[in-house]
């Protein structure tokens, strides 16, 4: 644990063996919260900034988080549950948001937010599910829910004001968003097996909605 700067406030609990935490704070008010219960999990923060906040809490075995924060303001929030979950959080601007919650075994999210008031969530129950989110600009928001076992998401929003939703329900789904400009809007929703789905968006206002039910 390493600390630089004013009233920063950092605070680790593991219970089991073998559980690695490590916080590292540049800045002033920044919250770092990290709790672990199993074995062999591992969570590292890194805040550069003032009052940032990164919460983690890890339940079960061999889970890693990675939260890195640069700006000021962001909050980065992970809930694993399971085993061998994986998430990464890069956060570089200012008021950015990213929750991710990981029940099961083997799920993997990665979340960069750059830029300012972007929000991301990232929702992942059951099996090898697999999550990417990358926001580049202002105030965009992306949700990707997944329920079953490997299911893929890609989420890109490059611009201000975008909104993306992807909702994946059983196995080996497919869904990849690209939103290349502002205030687009874009919903994808899949029930079943080896649906698949690519929905570009390039400019301004776009609408798109996509339900594929198949099995």
């Amino acid at each position: 644990m390493y600390q630089e700067g004013n009233r920063n406030n950092a605070f680790t609990e593991q219970i089991g063996a073998d559980n690695e935490s490590y916080i590292m704070q540049d800045g002033n008010r920044n919250n770092a919260e990290t709790f672990q219960d199993g074995t062999g999990n591992f969570s590292d923060v890194y805040q550069e900034g003032n009052r940032n906040n990164a919460f983690t809490e890890q339940l079960g075995a061999d889970n890693d988080s990675y939260i890195l924060q640069d700006g000021n303001r962001n909050n980065a929030e992970t809930y694993q549950v399971g085993t061998d979950n994986m998430s990464d959080v890069y956060q570089e601007g200012n008021r950015n948001a990213a929750y991710t919650v990981q029940w099961g075994q083997g799920n993997d999210s990665y979340t960069t937010q750059l830029g300012n008031d972007n929000l991301s969530g990232v929702f992942q129950w059951g099996v090898d599910n697999y999550a990417d989110t990358y926001q580049d600009g202002d105030g965009n928001i992306s949700g990707i829910l997944q329920l079953g076992a490997e299911n893929e998401a890609y989420t890109t929003q490059v611009g201000d004001g975008n909104i993306s939703g992807v909702a994946q329900a059983w196995y080996q789904n497919i869904a990849t968003t690209d939103q290349i400009g502002d205030n687009n809007f874009s919903l994808t929703g899949q029930l079943g097996t080896n649906n698949n789905s690519d929905v570009n968006q390039n400019g301004n206002g776009n609408i798109d909605f996509t339900l594929q039910i198949g099995w």
